[in-house]
């Protein structure tokens, strides 16, 4: 074969003056002979081939750096420079596998990192509509979602299924029904082309359209967008920031930014600019791409030491003030200066600020200390720092309880509040008389009286026994579980802690609210379990389900917000009690609301002040 290929070279060799070069191709060609570009590089190619194919600077500039880039991939692995003889067969005995696979998945994320930077830069993939939406419907109850800033798009997702709706006309996009776990959060991009998930310990990249995943970044929890192509990645235990520089795909480790891990404010876009808070502290950065992604500390400034949440920050409509609920008071920050100033609350108990449609105001939702099981909403307002109750039953539901806090879709300018079957739009909310700072305590105080008088009538009503049994339940009637029929046959097992051991709470600060991780295996059990996982601080519980396990429910109670990773498809529900201690009175408390959801006492109870891993099941 070599024989006769010389034989040809050496008859062809007088021609080479008259045109004919490359008898058998360049190096990139015959390499690519012998080992063909692998079908998901070729598959992202075409994909964003597509993507560029009426942009002919794009497309040309595109193709340039894949050539340059299969060039690179055809010389890596190669020993030496192939010779003028080498055929397909001697190509393959000198390239070492294991490079050559190296080789491939290089090129396969540059083409679907490439794939991503165009995504993000293209316009909005669907347009704002000209009216916006009273009401946006979503297939199944929406549990967690988020939305584009500069396109219609609504990214929702319940248990295992997840859905992307263009809000503005009420369409479906893609549809995922398989989904591994519920969704950490969801973070559409601006233009809405690509969506961000949490995935246990995992955030990741997907396209909103084909739902195709086009990156991966492991260790990571949570994810803000700061511009059109950098997001902001928190770890997985909550104390380090990285950004994603969606134009390369890479993370970067941003300076000065380790202990401020709470809620993204954007409060400028040009340049960006925004405000996160730290343990008893503000901060407002600015992001700049003179050289790829960075970010620079402009301003930080100490917050009064009132003792209660450090990462829940909102921004209110006009961009001019941030607020935090902060338990004992509300913080006001000036989003120009960061200059602090709070307003005590006195009996009433902020915990959260949320999104209204108006100029210098908030919602505020909380509850009347004592009395943490009745939530109300007031209107607080900036310019002349008054409350004022909402009478709305848009917030206010007959059945009883309070709407989940109302979030602004900035795509629209406005604010909804989520239901059963979407979301509402929520302007013009009504109130009632407003309150200064000074007459608050009075009203609060008029307020406990009569829920107290309400609790004791119905204590009465439906406690005369002194065993506690409810009237139906001494008349012999069946009393269903909230539950319901989920949790028959079920044994109960329940965690308490006060904290995550080793939480990191701040120098002198229990309240820094930072949450901590926690593990429990799970083992087979006769039956299925229900899990109860308490904590006064948030805590992170990381569940290890053993093979044959099965776990039906999880009440998830405590003061703080806490998150489930590795549940699977067991029902997620929130309850308020909280215990650690057997002999304590939340223990109590917290029996009878675990009674309340499934019909049975706690079986198994595992209590401690710190926890780090807990056994359930299988004793």
């Amino acid at each position: 074969m070599r024989s006769a290929r010389f034989l040809v070279w050496m008859a062809l060799l007088p021609l080479t003056g008259c045109g004919v070069q490359n008898l058998w191709g360049d190096d990139t060609a015959r390499f690519e002979e012998a080992f063909p570009l692998p079908a998901a590089v070729a598959d992202a190619r075409s994909k964003l081939d597509a993507l560029v194919a009426r942009d002919a600077a794009a497309r040309d500039k595109w193709q340039r750096e894949f050539d340059a880039r299969r060039a690179v991939r055809a010389l890596k692995c190669l020993p030496r420079k192939l010779s003028l003889f080498d055929d397909a067969a001697d190509i393959r005995a000198k390239v070492d596998a294991a490079c050559l696979t190296g080789a491939d998945e290089e090129l396969r994320a540059w083409t679907q990192g490439s794939r991503l930077k165009v995504l993000l830069t293209m316009p909005p993939l669907r347009p704002l509509p000209s009216e916006l939406p009273k009401f946006i419907a979503t297939t199944d109850v929406p549990s967690v979602y988020g939305m584009a800033d500069a396109a219609p798009i609504l990214v929702v997702a319940r248990d295992r299924k997840l859905e992307v709706i263009d809000a503005g006309n009420d369409q479906t996009i893609y549809r995922d029904e398989g989904l591994t776990e519920r969704p950490n959060f969801l973070a559409p991009s601006p233009n809405g082309r690509v969506f961000v998930m949490g995935e246990g310990s995992s955030v990741v990249l997907r396209e909103s359209e084909s739902g195709e995943v086009l990156a991966s970044f492991a260790g990571y929890r949570a994810f803000t967008w700061l511009d059109s192509t950098t997001g902001l990645l928190t770890d997985v235990n909550f104390n380090q920031r990285a950004l994603l520089d969606g134009t390369t795909g890479t993370v970067l480790q941003p300076k000065g930014m380790t202990t401020y891990t709470g809620t993204v404010v954007r409060v400028n876009a040009n340049p960006v600019r925004f405000i996160i808070p730290g343990f008893m502290r503000l901060a407002k950065f600015e992001l700049s791409h003179d050289a790829g992604p960075q970010i620079r500390v402009l301003e930080q400034r100490d917050r009064p030491r009132t003792g209660g949440q450090n990462g829940s920050l909102l921004g209110t409509p006009d961009g001019k003030h941030v607020v935090i609920a902060d338990a004992q008071s509300i913080v006001i920050a000036d989003s120009n200066t960061l200059e602090v100033h709070s307003i005590p609350t006195g009996r009433f108990n902020p915990l959260e600020a949320c999104a209204l449609d108006e100029p210098g105001a908030v919602l505020i939702k909380g509850n009347v200390r004592e009395q943490w099981f009745r939530t109300y909403y007031y209107v607080y307002s900036l310019d002349d720092d008054t409350f004022s109750p909402v009478e709305d039953d848009r917030l206010l539901p007959t059945a009883g309880g309070v709407a989940d806090c109302p979030v602004r879709f900035n795509a629209f300018r406005a604010v909804y509040v989520k239901t059963s079957s979407g979301f509402r739009r929520l302007d013009d909310v009504k109130r009632g008389v407003s309150y200064h700072a000074g007459a608050l305590e009075a009203h609060f105080s008029e307020l406990f009286d009569i829920e107290q008088q309400r609790m004791q009538a119905l204590h009465e009503r439906e406690n005369a026994d002194p065993l506690g049994a409810s009237y139906a339940a001494r008349m012999g009637a069946a009393v269903k579980p909230l539950l319901g029929d989920d949790v028959k046959d079920t044994n109960i097992e329940t965690v308490g802690v006060y904290e995550a051991e080793g939480a990191n709470r701040g120098v002198g600060a229990r309240s820094q609210h930072t949450p901590g991780p926690i593990t429990v295996i799970v083992r087979r059990t006769d039956k299925p379990l229900v899990l109860v996982l308490t904590s006064y601080e948030p805590v992170i519980w990381n569940l290890n389900v053993m093979s044959g396990a099965k776990i039906r429910a999880i009440l998830l109670g405590g003061y703080a917000t806490s998150m489930v990773t590795g549940a699977g498809d067991a029902r997620i529900v929130r309850i308020k009690s909280y215990a650690y201690d057997a002999s304590s009175g939340g223990y109590g408390a917290l029996d009878a609301e675990v009674q309340r959801y499934t019909g049975q006492h706690i079986e198994g109870f595992q209590g401690r002040y710190g926890g780090k891993t807990f056994v359930v099941g299988g004793r």
